[in-house]
């Protein structure tokens, strides 16, 4: 008797207005759900489906499981770091690094703070998922953005010291961030928190 080869269809990318509304709409559903109940046994594919309004099979046009979906929120996450990062060295290249700094600090944490449970949650299963890679790739685009932005305010400095400023800074604005709101601390010391990045990062940074 022969065999048939069962063939997996590779989930598509979303080309259209349509198809990319479909997507968002996967994604926000699963978010809700992951807000709510977390990841536990209610967490799964047909569930998300019902929450979006779509059918399973819409759903697996573009995302083979659920968990390709919690990756797709978590890389939404990055991405939405990256467009920050982007457009705050596009609008502060020539501002007081006082502001500049404050600009970037507040904004991670408003990003963060916008969903806090759902940030809480994703941070640890990206890190179980992928590792440290994703947030290692998106520390050294910050860097490389936040060295060449030193270099015209510190012409005088090498190159590797604003290098080793950098990484510094970046990491540690991150890791505070996450581990901010991570452990669910109180508004009150949140601030505290926001305030005290702020300061570390002009030390480190330590432009006139």
């Amino acid at each position: 008797m022969k065999r048939t080869k069962t063939v997996t269809k590779a989930a598509r990318k979303p080309s259209q207005e349509r198809a990319h509304a479909t997507v968002e709409a996967i994604l926000e559903a699963a978010a809700r759900i992951i807000e709510r109940e977390g990841l536990g046994r209610s967490f799964g594919t047909n569930r998300i489906a019902r929450e979006a309004g779509v059918s399973i099979g819409s759903l697996y046009e573009y995302f083979g499981s659920k968990d390709e979906i919690v990756r797709a929120l978590c890389e939404r996450h990055v991405r939405g770091v990256r467009d920050l990062i982007d457009s705050a060295f596009l609008e502060l290249r020539d501002a007081e690094v006082t502001i500049a700094v404050g600009r970037v600090v507040d904004g991670l944490f408003a990003l963060h703070s916008a969903r806090p449970a759902l940030q809480r949650i994703l941070s640890h299963e990206f890190a179980l998922q992928q590792g440290l890679e994703p947030y290692i790739a998106s520390d050294r685009y910050t860097e490389e953005k936040l060295v060449a932005w030193l270099e015209t305010r510190l012409p005088s400095v090498t190159r590797e010291e604003l290098t080793t400023r950098a990484f510094v800074a970046v990491r540690a604005a991150r890791n505070v961030t996450i581990h901010t709101f991570a452990e669910d601390l109180p508004s009150e010391q949140r601030e505290r928190v926001r305030r005290a990045v702020k300061e570390l990062l002009l030390r480190t940074l330590d432009v006139p």
